[in-house]
């Protein structure tokens, strides 16, 4: 697995706007009853759609670009998943 690093200082638009909309999702995921299934698919609209095949993600999660996080398939991850 590649590590990238980002640099949350870059004050581009589009950056600005991901951390907006990583933000806004993360709090109405932590808002959300975890067995609601609108909490599953809150939890797929932050990561893009993306999450690898029967990955399970726990609330609360707290990211800030959620673009640039790539989760494979198999993977649980339990409460309080922190990603910057």
């Amino acid at each position: 697995m590649e590590e990238i690093r980002i640099d949350v200082r870059n004050q581009e638009p589009q950056r600005i706007e991901e951390a907006r909309r990583s933000s806004d999702l993360c709090f109405r995921i932590n808002q959300t009853n975890p067995t609601n299934p609108e909490c599953k698919k809150l939890i797929d609209e932050l990561f893009n759609h993306t999450l690898g095949e029967n990955t399970v993600i726990h609330p609360p999660i707290f990211t800030i670009l959620a673009d640039k996080v790539k989760i494979g398939k198999n993977v649980v991850i339990l409460n309080g998943f922190q990603c910057m």
